[in-house]
């Protein structure tokens, strides 16, 4: 995970999509659980699909599965804006953070995977 300038982002998500990565993007303007879970929703693989916004476990553990499914080997994340959500729901936040901070070390672990690693790197954007 990197916390980056949108400047920076948008470098770091032109040069991967230049090398044939897979990019995914959250929803700007974030501020709260709820809206957190309904932006993982819309823009990032989940399996199985998530019906609430109870368990930030089973968030976890979707996203997971989800983005280990995928073809692809490098994936991108964007978080844009993600200094909102951290200023409005710091808590929420910070558990948000930790799950999106977690998983690349996860699907690069080749027991986790079965052999079948990936590379995520997650952009922050403040």
């Amino acid at each position: 995970m990197y916390v980056v300038t949108k400047t920076e982002a948008n470098r770091i998500r032109d040069e991967c999509v230049r090398s044939g990565w897979k990019v995914l993007r959250l929803p700007a303007g974030i501020s709260s659980k709820d809206e957190f879970f309904e932006g993982v929703r819309q823009t990032l693989p989940l399996d199985p699909p998530l019906e609430s916004n109870r368990s930030w476990d089973a968030l976890a553990d979707s996203l997971w599965s989800g983005l280990d499914a995928l073809s692809d080997e490098n994936i991108l994340i964007v978080w844009p804006d993600a200094s909102r959500m951290e200023a409005l729901a710091a808590d929420e936040f910070a558990i948000a953070n930790s799950i999106l901070a977690e998983i690349p070390d996860s699907l690069a672990d080749r027991e986790a995977t079965v052999g079948a690693t990936k590379h995520l790197v997650v952009l922050q954007v403040h």
